[in-house]
């Protein structure tokens, strides 16, 4: 059974709201997260979460009873939800600043505050890490250089540079093939500055993906930055 590791959040309702009440509120739909809590998602009429303007996730508002707390009209308040770590909402997983599909036959059972989803029975792994430390010229250097120290140990790697689409971005990918006797390495990175921050890309595996990277393609297409 997938473990989810959810948001903590701001807001938190009380479990009379869904237990004891009996009731839920009008619109939403009861997501657990980390440590049993509960929190009531507004959801859309035509299925999936609501959102913000900005793209973040809504749910209502409650007061210290567990009521839910209603503006002048009697409609339910809602607040975005507070995102520090992975939140996961059926076949989505998503961070403070974005979200991606994960597809049938993968398991993000390594994420927290970055992604790591890794394909069932098979070697193949994604992460997302965001860093604001690093820019992209000194990503890509780091990488160049490591490629070029398995080349040298390895003369029959091979290296690639292919362009991708993350979202509504395009990137630049570099790989690295490297098969011995001993081991079979595939290892491609892909750099992303947005919003003031540095999103790395890291694909690995034990064959050599560049033979059929649809699948992975398709993953990193379905990232959507709020």
């Amino acid at each position: 059974m997938k473990k989810y590791i959810a948001a903590a959040v701001a807001l938190m309702l009380v479990a009379c709201v869904f237990t004891a009440c009996g009731k839920k509120p009008k619109g939403t739909e009861a997501v657990t997260i980390e440590g049993g809590s509960t929190l009531a998602v507004v959801t859309k009429e035509d299925g999936g979460l609501d959102r913000n303007e900005h793209g973040d996730i809504m749910m209502v508002v409650t007061e210290e009873n567990g009521n839910v707390v209603t503006d002048a009209a009697g409609e339910q308040e809602t607040t975005r939800v507070n995102l520090k770590t992975a939140f996961v909402y059926d076949n989505k997983i998503e961070f403070e600043d974005y979200y991606l599909e994960i597809p049938d036959g993968w398991s993000n059972s390594s994420s927290w505050s970055d992604l790591v989803i890794s394909k069932d029975g098979s070697d193949e792994r994604i992460s997302i890490m965001r860093s604001e430390e690093k820019t992209l010229e000194e990503a890509f250097a780091g990488t160049q250089e490591m490629f070029d120290k398995i080349t040298e140990m390895n003369p029959k790697a091979v290296q690639k540079k292919s362009g991708i689409n993350i979202g509504d971005d395009t990137i630049t990918l570099l790989s690295c093939y490297s098969e011995t006797k001993e081991d079979k390495t595939y290892l491609a990175y892909g750099y992303l500055e947005k919003d003031g921050a540095l999103y790395t890309f890291m694909i690995s595996a034990k064959h050599d993906l560049s033979e059929d990277f649809s699948e992975i393609e398709k993953i990193l297409n379905s990232v959507e930055f709020k």
